[in-house]
């Protein structure tokens, strides 16, 4: 993943999990830049100093780019040209506050990670997830 999917955005110069190959990149969708922060910050912690901490920290800073003022996020990102609007995943961001919470407790437990998370649950959509699973979300 880190040699064939992922590589710097020329527009925001932070790690993205790409939908194609290197080399093909022209979108990227949140979930897999976050799927992408949950997998490498567990093999940082099972295997410490594998994954640099800067490339970790790349990926959240692009994963809270993202997010929008009122808490939601965008679901796509062209390369070059950033955030799309379109294309709605009620997972996204899940996986999102997954990525960035994995991050806080892989690192130095910066909390500069977490305030992005505060303004998530308080996202209509929000709301609308703990509906459709009331037994999995918001507890």
């Amino acid at each position: 993943m880190r040699t064939v999917y992922m590589s710097p955005d020329a527009r925001s110069n932070e790690l993205v999990v790409w939908s194609k190959a290197v080399g093909y990149t022209t979108e990227a969708e949140l979930g897999g830049s976050a799927l992408g922060l949950v997998a490498l910050t567990e093999v940082a912690r099972a295997q410490p100093g594998s994954i640099p901490v800067e490339d970790l920290q790349s990926l959240g800073r692009f994963i809270v780019s993202m997010q929008k003022p009122d808490g939601s996020f965008f679901h796509r990102y062209r390369a070059g040209a950033g955030p799309a609007s379109g294309g709605e995943s009620l997972y996204y961001p899940g996986e999102a506050a997954l990525g960035l919470i994995d991050l806080h407790d892989s690192t130095t437990r910066n909390s500069g990670w977490m305030p992005p998370l505060k303004v998530y649950p308080t996202w209509p959509r929000a709301d609308k997830a703990r509906r459709i699973y009331p037994t999995t979300i918001g507890r």
